[in-house]
C-alpha cells in the first residue's frame, strides 16, 4: 500500500499542495498506522449506546432515571 501510494499518488500530491500552499519547501512524512479492527468497539443498539455514554458521564444514569427515560 505504502509502495502504491509512493509511486502514484505522492509527486502529484506534493506538487498541489506546494501550489496551493505556496511554499515550495514542503515536505511530509508518511506514517502507516496499524490499527486492529478487534480493538475498537462498535455500539449498535441504543442501549449498547447508552451503556457506553454513561460510561463516559455516569451522570446521565442520573438524568435518565429523573426524567423516566426509557427505549420504545
Amino acid at each position: 500500500m505504502l509502495a502504491e501510494f509512493r509511486q502514484n499518488y505522492k509527486i502529484p500530491l506534493l506538487a498541489y499542495l506546494k501550489e496551493n500552499l505556496q511554499n515550495s519547501l514542503l515536505e511530509f512524512e508518511e506514517t502507516i498506522l496499524d490499527i486492529e479492527s478487534s480493538s475498537i468497539t462498535k455500539h449498535y443498539t441504543d442501549l449498547d449506546k447508552l451503556k457506553h455514554m454513561i460510561e463516559k458521564n455516569p451522570a446521565l444514569q442520573k438524568l435518565r432515571q429523573e426524567f423516566n427515560l426509557d427505549f420504545d
